[in-house]
């Protein structure tokens, strides 16, 4: 699949009792064709004629418009809106925290497309971990001071859109947490997702 765009496939079809002598598609994009006659034999047979065009992920539909005229001058055209959005992937985040060991399995998906990149960022100077796995969890330990902690996750499909949870851990200090309970059982955290 080509970056940041889509190939749309049509299939054009047209009544005409009269020979036809031109059939144009113009996609709405500045491209436009006019059918071979070879096709324009198919589509005075009543065949359906597919084509294929790559769009461009836009946030405003294309116009497309199919045109014939036949051997007597007599025009129809047809026009239809194509709209071509990319969504974005869905990603969660599962969190285990036990003193200052974090257990993460990021999982992520891509309802029309894939996942090229799941990536993990630990916060600070805790490094980033690149190419992970859905489903697979990732481990990391923490510095025994403890402290409030960036978690950044970030998925991103073969299309260019990206989905990034950040979550938020407060990490115990490990004299923290055996004071607490007797021994590092934990923290807390908050979750907040943008796209």
């Amino acid at each position: 699949m080509l970056w940041g765009a889509r190939r749309v496939t049509i299939g054009l079809s047209a009544h005409a009792p009269v020979p036809l002598d031109l059939a144009r598609v113009t996609w709405g994009d500045g491209d436009r064709m006019e059918l071979p006659r070879d096709q324009l034999a198919l589509l005075q047979a009543g065949a359906v004629v597919p084509l294929s065009h790559v769009y461009g992920i836009a946030a405003q539909p294309y116009l497309l418009q199919f045109t014939v005229i036949d051997t007597d001058g007599q025009q129809a055209t047809a026009t239809v809106n194509v709209l071509i959005r990319n969504q974005p992937p869905l990603l969660t985040l599962q969190v285990e925290i036990e003193g200052q060991w974090v257990t993460v399995t990021p999982t992520a998906s891509d309802p029309d497309g894939i996942i090229i990149d799941l990536s993990l960022f630990w916060g600070g100077r805790e490094g980033v971990v690149h190419g992970a796995v859905s489903g697979q969890p990732l481990t990391h330990q923490y510095p025994d001071e403890g402290g409030l902690w960036p978690l950044l996750a970030t998925a991103t499909d073969d299309e260019g859109a990206s989905t990034v949870v950040r979550q938020y851990l407060t990490i115990l200090s490990a004299e923290e947490a055996t004071a607490r309970w007797g021994i590092s059982p934990g923290a807390r955290s908050r979750e907040r997702t943008t796209e």
